[in-house]
């Protein structure tokens, strides 16, 4: 599971529920791409697959080889996978950002919506306690605009990923770098 880098609500539960809400999305839209650029169920696929060598390099900064690409998003579909909360290394932040950017466009040239609501037996229970939040914990939300509803809406809006995924957005400069340079910066690790 994709570690965040804040806290969806102060309510155990309802953050829990919001992080695999998104996790689950993201990790939907990995398997979409696996499968799209193979041709064939992601679970068949292997690293070697030269169609989806092809597809996945353009998830990744520049630097990265064909193969490196693909070694690179089977390992993010199984961190989006794992139990624990795992923090992705910056080149696999950069991809997941790309998997974003492509979903938003396709939903652009489709003209279909961004938005998947949480499932209503689950959001009906994440809004009341964001609600509360807003009372108890973050007064200066409710009086900036920052209430319980548009948060929601937020989590539900891939438009909104970038900005709930990411504590910043520096993984974007691993596409300026060589592969010495990125090797050598360690932001592999």
């Amino acid at each position: 599971m994709l570690q965040f880098p804040h806290k969806f609500s102060s309510d155990e539960e309802a953050d829990q529920i919001v992080r695999e809400f998104i996790n689950d999305r993201l990790r939907n839209l990995v398997i979409l791409n696996i499968e799209m650029g193979a041709g064939k169920p992601y679970q068949e696929v292997s690293v070697h697959d030269p169609q989806f060598q092809d597809y996945v390099y353009y998830f990744f900064p520049h630097c990265f080889s064909d193969e490196d690409a693909a070694k690179g998003f089977l390992l993010l579909l199984q961190y989006l996978s794992a139990e624990k909360e795992i923090k992705l290394n910056m080149a696999l932040r950069f991809a997941l950002h790309m998997v974003i950017e492509d979903a938003i466009e396709l939903a652009k040239d489709t003209n279909t919506s961004t938005v998947e609501r949480i499932p209503d037996i689950h959001r009906a229970y994440v809004l009341s306690r964001m609600r509360e939040d807003d009372i108890l914990k973050w007064p200066e939300a409710v009086a900036s605009g920052e209430a319980a509803d548009v948060r929601i809406r937020r989590t539900e809006d891939l438009l909104s990923y970038d900005k709930l995924v990411f504590q910043d957005m520096s993984f974007l400069q691993l596409d300026d770098m060589s592969l010495f340079q990125y090797t050598k910066s360690g932001y592999g690790r």
